[in-house]
């Protein structure tokens, strides 16, 4: 039997995204660090993320017209809460974390070095989604550890153990323990 839910709580009904970490520079240059589950792919190389308005990783994207995707393993889960604390802009959650940078090839924004893939991106616009603007971004560089990689380029979700929210705000996590084709 299915229940109607209020409309506050419908959005929370899709669950199970992937985790991914931006990464931004304060104008200090400290590396910045956000966790986010709320994102889409528009286009092959246009990206959606939903931004507090409020928090440091908005005022950098505004400010430098860049971000980092980074999408990192499982292993990382213990240091999201961590990354997700609201700490002064003089420190940086990356260095907190214990991770390294890994130096970009088209922005000035680093991506951080244990995660599987990072995306550079160059901001493209964004919308008003109340407290959040969906900020769409553009694919301008891409890394990957080739070792997750597929025969034909794509990434094994099994071979990298990506990590998917699936009660936020809780710290609950899961990765993929099965994979089917339906025919």
């Amino acid at each position: 039997m299915k229940i109607e839910v209020e409309q506050s709580r419908c959005g929370r009904l899709i669950v199970t995204r992937p985790v991914m970490i931006a990464t931004t520079l304060h104008e200090s240059g400290v590396l910045n660090a956000g966790v986010f589950g709320a994102y889409t792919n528009v286009s092959p190389t246009k990206i959606a993320v939903a931004i507090g308005r409020g928090s440091h990783t908005y005022a950098n994207v505004k400010r430098t017209r860049e971000m980092a995707i980074n999408v990192p393993p499982a292993e990382l889960a213990t240091k999201f809460d961590l990354v997700a604390e609201d700490i002064p802009p003089t420190e940086s959650e990356v260095e907190k974390a214990g991770w390294h940078p890994f130096a970009s090839s088209k922005i000035a924004t680093p991506g951080i070095e244990e995660c599987l893939a990072i995306v550079e991106c160059a901001y493209v616009d964004e919308m008003d989604v109340g407290y959040h603007s969906l900020v769409i971004v553009e694919a301008v560089a891409g890394h990957v550890d080739d070792d997750v990689l597929t025969e034909n380029g794509l990434v094994d979700v099994l071979k990298a153990r990506l990590c998917h929210a699936v009660a936020y705000p809780e710290p609950l996590y899961a990765r993929f323990g099965e994979v089917f084709r339906a025919v």
